[in-house]
């Protein structure tokens, strides 16, 4: 199944974890508890970068970001909805903002 994937973030006491289980009413939406994709998918590309696998390799980051919607996708195989909102306090950072803008 083809997902669409959301975020969503929000500092503590914001109204975040209530958001959640209001969009997790319906029923073709998955909003996932406080997540650590963010951290996984930042090691990933910390990795890659640490190795020098994205100078020799991949100079335009087009494998990375391969990788990177493989593990999303791996990450939420098991949820059978279209629409998946993952909650982590990460995701507004620039720097992973800008490397999900290549990923999606």
């Amino acid at each position: 199944m083809n997902k669409q994937l959301h975020f969503l973030a929000g500092i503590p006491r914001s109204g975040s974890t209530v958001l959640a289980a209001i969009l997790n009413q319906n029923p073709m939406t998955h909003v996932s508890t406080t997540s650590g994709l963010v951290h996984a998918l930042d090691g990933l590309a910390n990795t890659w970068h640490s190795a020098g696998l994205l100078n020799e390799n991949d100079a335009d980051r087009s494998k990375l970001a391969a990788t990177m919607r493989g593990t999303i996708d791996a990450f939420y195989s098991d949820v059978d909805k279209p629409i998946v909102i993952d909650k982590s306090r990460g995701w507004p950072i620039p720097q992973i903002m800008a490397a999900m803008s290549a990923v999606l």
